[in-house]
């Protein structure tokens, strides 16, 4: 007999996180011999899009909105779906994306008694706090935080992003090692690999020069991401180039990122600003010769694997990031795939001189790469989902 799932993701289907982490995991279930259904469910905050079709599966969007009164119907409406596929088909696990997703499952998978399977596990309400969204006193700050203790007493399986998470979550709260399974984001190597015509191609549109230097960057300012600490650091580059350096973002931000640099000092010829689909960013990072890697440093950032470092590591992109993030970080520093930044308010040519040595040894860089195709390898996701399959059978 052949196992039905139900895959929950907190993001819409057209989101950069759906389509980056979610959809690569849903082609590896669907390729696994004992699973015959994937119920996929969507929360869909801007109108209902295109279903996504795939073999063994079934798509079911959430239709969400901003009004805080109607988001909560969200978690009643999923409830009452798998109810429905329950009685009919039976569901022999819950895959949730990540904790927000959790929530939305905990007390359906509790009164079915369906295990329950939570990847991208990470200390959500944390990060919130940390970063000034929430409030240590607010609703949301709190019901997060209750549901991320549920979560790690009921789930059978937990899959921490990180090493240094996962130590704690051994360690200070108890976990037992058998639930927990180490799962990055990961990437296909292969999609994300350096192409030099795509190099070319990207830099004529963008009307960059062949002996100009470009920095990519790929996601938002503020919040969770710094913000006057990464314009320092891209004015830093700017100054350190003399006048060959080109910022390259691609982020769904573009008049806040317009904004934010004409009033740090960059002229328009100077940076480029687009948002591309997810099959064409490999294009973008080829165009580029080293990477912005930008989450604000807190004491939560220890349990996050930021997608885009795999990406850029994939496409050979030496990375300039802070100190503190998951293990990506000390990765890094240890084996030479970009520079860390402990003070951004220090920040010095000594940055540059580094990503100049890295970057004229190779393009892409071998190291990088080979990193990539390693340890952020979707072998390590299907390896996981195998054990996890495996278990629903004992």
């Amino acid at each position: 007999m052949g196992l039905n799932i139900c895959f929950v993701s907190y993001w819409g289907i057209n989101e950069g996180l759906t389509q980056a982490t979610v959809l690569p995991h849903l082609r590896i279930l669907s390729n696994n011999k004992d699973v015959d259904r994937i119920y996929f469910f969507t929360i869909e905050r801007q109108g209902l899009s295109a279903e996504f079709e795939l073999y063994k599966l079934e798509h079911f969007r959430i239709a969400s909105s901003a009004n805080v009164l109607r988001k909560a119907f969200d978690k009643r409406r999923l409830e009452a779906h798998i109810k429905a596929l329950y009685a009919k088909n039976s569901i022999h696990m819950i895959m949730a994306r990540g904790v927000m997703a959790g929530r939305l499952v905990l007390n359906i998978s509790n009164q079915l008694s369906i295990p329950l399977s939570i990847e991208s596990f990470e200390p959500h309400a944390d990060y919130m706090l940390e970063d000034g969204v929430w409030k240590l006193n607010s609703l949301k700050y709190k019901l997060l935080q209750r549901a991320e203790r549920q979560e790690k007493r009921q789930a059978r399986f937990i899959l921490p992003l990180t090493n240094i998470y996962a130590e704690e979550l051994l360690r200070i709260e108890g976990l037992d090692q058998e639930k927990l399974m180490i799962t990055p984001c990961c990437v296909n190597s292969s999609v994300f690999a350096y192409n030099d015509v795509d190099r070319q191609k990207v830099r004529a549109k963008l009307g960059i020069k062949p002996d100009t230097i470009v920095g990519i960057y790929t996601g938002k300012i503020g919040g969770i991401y710094l913000d006057q600490e990464a314009l320092q650091l891209f004015n830093s580059a700017r100054s350190f180039y003399y006048g060959k350096f080109h910022l390259l973002i691609l982020s769904p931000d573009k008049n806040i990122w317009r904004e934010k640099l004409a009033a740090s000092g960059f002229s328009e010829n100077e940076f480029s600003l687009d948002f591309v689909s997810q099959g064409q960013v490999a294009a973008f990072l080829s165009a580029a010769d080293f990477a912005f890697s930008l989450h604000r440093p807190t004491p939560s950032k220890k349990a996050i694997s930021p997608i885009k470092n795999a990406e850029f590591w994939a496409n050979g992109l030496s990375i300039i990031m802070p100190d503190g993030i998951g293990d990506d970080s000390e990765i890094t520093k240890n084996k030479n795939l970009g520079v860390v930044v402990e003070d951004f308010n220090k920040v010095d040519d000594t940055v540059f001189y580094k990503i100049d040595e890295l970057r004229k040894s190779h393009r892409p860089s071998n190291q990088c790469v080979q990193f990539a195709k390693d340890f952020r390898s979707f072998d390590i996701v299907q390896s996981n989902y195998s054990k996890i399959i495996a278990s629903l059978f004992n």
